[in-house]
């Protein structure tokens, strides 16, 4: 068993992080930006991205251009010298989660996978997010690069890895008419179907399966939730076919620099629940807690909106004791567009009574002003206590490495 790459550009983002975010496609998708990246035989960018229709095992170690098509003719054969076949690895693993594209070589992989239909429908919008979800079964992987002949001109890419499986892949998009779809990161339960979530939040969407029949694509879109849609994939018996590739760059080439796609204000949030000082527990000196967190962005939950602030692994009750203060680093990480509004607190059960810990919570709004908001707040009633909490906020950049959307 192996286990996924990862990529430098192009990255899957298990769902797990709440670090999802939304894209605002520049107008220009070319890649020639006139700057220059040489590429030396030590450095290698690598992009995946759903599999092109009509790719075959056949294709692996053949150039691609700066929109991954295949070269014609005798200047499209693989760039590996020799007849060298490729290894399959056995990888038996299910993922599920959001796609990035975070640069011009990314989106230009997902218009060759989806077709021109994604550029045309998401180039204009205000912001998309994709929900991939793959069993992979087994990865066709290209030989060693160490004998390579000479590129034809114009060839960035080649076709290192085909992975094979069942697949599942939708794109939410936002127009200026969407209600409550923040930034790709509001995906808690759909609220009935993927379709009518899409119905209800007015925005578009798009979805392509691999491998499944149209009547296990059809359920997949009846799903009420993305864990829905995981279990429905990876409950499917059929025959894997290519789901994913990964492109990677050609030794000693000189491309165009990738674009970086900016994120239309784009606030990197760290939320860190600092710590909780415990006045009264509840009846006595000592009681048990059962402590959560949550957050939500504009009143909706999303995936990872609930946490375990006392217990980080999840779910344990724990011992509190009058007078203490725990310390309890739990940090989540948002992206919001400015005018958002983030309420984060704490709440749970004292369990040895079936009381109610009563909800201490706050407040942040995306704009412009501080970026290091520090703070406290109390809550009482049978319980008694005061959460440490602390906002660290980077603001939206012109791009480059700080960019918090490139």
């Amino acid at each position: 068993k192996v286990p996924s790459p990862r990529f430098q550009n192009s990255r899957l983002v298990p769902l797990s992080e709440v670090t999802a975010r939304s894209s605002h496609p520049s107008s220009s998708r070319s890649t020639n930006t006139g700057a220059k990246v040489y590429t030396p035989s030590g450095l290698i960018i690598s992009i995946e991205a759903p599999a092109p229709p009509d790719v075959r095992v056949e294709d692996i170690g053949r150039p691609v251009d700066g929109n991954f098509n295949f070269f014609p003719g005798q200047d499209g054969v693989s760039m590996f010298v020799g007849t060298k076949e490729p290894s399959q690895a056995i990888i038996n693993e299910v993922e599920q989660a959001y796609v990035r594209v975070n640069d011009s070589f990314t989106f230009g992989a997902q218009v060759r996978a989806w077709g021109a239909s994604f550029g045309t429908d998401f180039s204009n919008a205000l912001n998309h997010a994709i929900i991939q979800t793959n069993e992979r079964r087994y990865a066709m992987i290209a030989p060693d690069t160490s004998a390579l002949r000479k590129a034809p001109p114009g060839a960035l890419f080649f076709l290192r890895r085909i992975d094979f499986g069942n697949s599942c892949t939708i794109v939410f998009a936002r127009n200026n008419n969407s209600r409550g779809f923040n930034a790709g990161v509001s995906f808690g339960p759909f609220g009935g179907s993927v379709e009518s979530y899409a119905q209800n939040k007015n925005i578009s969407y798009h979805y392509k399966c691999r491998g499944l029949d149209e009547a296990t694509s059809q359920r997949l879109m009846v799903q009420e939730s993305v864990d829905g849609i995981r279990r429905a994939v990876s409950g499917a018996k059929s025959q894997p076919v290519p789901i994913m590739v990964e492109y990677q760059t050609i030794p000693n080439v000189c491309i165009d620099a990738a674009v970086p796609i900016k994120w239309p204000g784009q606030y990197a949030v760290d939320v860190r629940l600092k710590s909780l000082h415990v006045h009264q527990p509840g009846k006595g000196s000592k009681d048990d807690w059962f402590l959560r967190a949550s957050c939500k962005i504009n009143g909706e939950d999303f995936v990872g909106s609930y946490r375990y602030p006392l217990t980080p692994g999840g779910g344990a009750v724990v011992q509190v004791h009058r007078g203490r203060t725990y310390q309890l680093a739990d940090t989540i990480r948002l992206f919001l567009t400015e005018g958002d509004r983030l309420d984060c607190g704490t709440f749970g059960t004292v369990v040895n009574h079936n009381w109610m810990i009563p909800y201490a919570g706050f407040s942040y709004t995306a704009g412009p002003g501080p970026t290091h908001i520090p703070g406290s707040v109390e809550a009482s009633d049978r319980a008694h206590y005061r959460l440490d909490y602390e906002i660290n906020v980077t603001p939206p950049s012109t791009g480059g490495e700080n960019c918090p959307g490139c």
